[in-house]
């Protein structure tokens, strides 16, 4: 079975403009920034539009207790979207004429202490068929990799499945461990199109010899 050993996710603060309070961000864009009226009605209809993320992840191995150096370590995140639909609106182009664009978000986990990037992924927002589908053969496939049995497999596809259709989208990877210690890693989820969308949460893992 998928052990998860030693980890905490903790989601950080969100920060900045698309996160204060409506009456905040009015006052400090009119006083402090010398916009009208009109125009803060502007910003607030486009804040209105953005997506906003959220992410959970665990690191673990697969039948182990523990992770030691060298063994591989398995990342599973799951990530959500609140306007999946914003994911192919119309986009503005170079050649001034409005196209529809795939837009994607990069996972990195990374140890900014040493700058190093442990496990990095492309992804996209599939549509619920295809991430039911990805979700459910990754699940199955780990599950089986570690040993489980056939109603344990059946019951972790079955949740996986459920995440999905409440608008979750898995992202999987599996990595070398490097050497002992205690590791304070990053986990980032950053999008390519939208300013503002992106998102932080810290994972810790401990690696033993």
């Amino acid at each position: 079975m998928f052990s998860q050993f030693e980890f905490v996710v903790a989601s950080e603060k969100p920060s900045g403009a698309p996160h204060m309070p409506i009456e905040v961000r009015a006052e400090l864009l009119s006083q402090a920034a010398g916009f009208s009226e009109a125009e803060v009605q502007d910003i607030e209809l486009v804040i209105c539009m953005m997506p906003s993320i959220t992410v959970e992840v665990t690191c673990g191995t697969e039948g182990e207790e523990g992770v030691q150096e060298g063994g591989i370590i398995t990342v599973q995140a799951w990530w959500a979207c609140n306007k999946p639909t914003v994911w192919s609106v119309l986009f503005p182009m170079c050649n001034s004429t409005l196209s529809t664009r795939k837009k994607n978000c990069w996972f990195l986990l990374a140890d900014e202490n040493s700058n190093n990037v442990w496990f990095s992924q492309k992804v996209s927002f599939m549509d619920e068929a295809s991430a039911v589908t990805a979700a459910s053969k990754a699940i199955e496939e780990t599950m089986e990799g570690s040993g489980a049995n056939a109603k344990e497999t059946s019951k972790a596809v079955r949740e996986a499945v459920e995440k999905v259709k409440s608008g979750s989208r898995l992202v999987m990877g599996k990595f070398q461990a490097p050497a002992e210690g205690n590791y304070n890693l990053s986990c980032f989820l950053l999008c390519d199109s939208w300013l503002g969308c992106d998102k932080k949460t810290g994972v810790k893992v401990k690696v033993v010899k």
